[in-house]
């Protein structure tokens, strides 16, 4: 069986360094495969929105990429 999960910890610039944790869980649904990629341990809910717009963006790039 292929992996289906990756975590990892992420810290950089916008979150003052803080580490935060970033969870991508893949699943096969039919002919397709489902991403859900969650982000957390951010320190605002500022952060929270302006990294889930980002994630948002990147995914979008990658689903134009894989198609």
């Amino acid at each position: 069986m292929s992996p289906r999960k990756l975590v990892f910890t992420w810290s950089g610039p916008p979150t003052s360094r803080v580490d935060t944790l970033v969870t991508v869980e893949l699943a096969p649904i039919e002919n397709t495969t489902e991403l859900t990629l969650t982000h957390e341990k951010l320190p605002t809910a500022e952060l929270r929105d302006g990294h889930g717009i980002g994630w948002a963006n990147m995914l979008d790039h990658l689903e134009r990429a894989v198609l």
